[in-house]
């Protein structure tokens, strides 16, 4: 969210500025319509679909186990993780900080029983080196989305 304060903090300066530079109203509007679009009505919905996944619950990682909302999964029953996200948040390209939907991703974890688990990036910015680091044995697949909303 740090980067749709900035952005909101540069945006709508630069409104005001064509405002009385250029004294029509449309350009103020079209300004202001495009910033909504682009920038704080996307990352809102993320936002708030990311937290549907993640608020009230607990991460724990331990050395052979993951604790996530009071299940616990041992990392050797870990057969598949995806990792969904923009190209800047899972390493593909450097765009983070510019758009704040850049930096959201997420981890479904599927084990051998067929549980899945969505791991958010709201729980950790670092999660996905977390889990890289911890389940060695696991190749995660990541797949690239302009748009990386959590569908069930």
């Amino acid at each position: 969210m740090r980067s749709l304060i900035f952005a909101t903090v540069f945006w709508m300066p630069m409104c005001f500025v064509f405002i009385f530079c250029i004294p029509d109203f449309f350009c103020f509007a079209g300004m202001f319509v495009s910033y909504l679009l682009l920038f704080f009505i996307p990352t809102i919905i993320i936002h708030s679909n990311y937290e549907k996944y993640s608020k009230h619950k607990r991460l724990i990682i331990e050395s052979n186990l993951l604790n996530f909302d009071g299940k616990a999964i041992e990392f050797s029953s870990i057969k598949e993780i995806n990792a969904r996200g923009t190209g800047s948040a899972l390493g593909f390209y450097y765009f983070a900080g510019v758009i704040d939907m850049s930096e959201y991703y997420y981890l479904e974890i599927k084990t051998d029983n067929d549980e899945k688990i969505i791991l958010t990036s709201l729980l950790s910015k670092d999660l996905l080196k977390i889990i890289r680091d911890r389940v060695p044995s696991v190749e995660i697949n990541l797949q690239h989305s302009i748009y990386p909303i959590v569908r069930d």
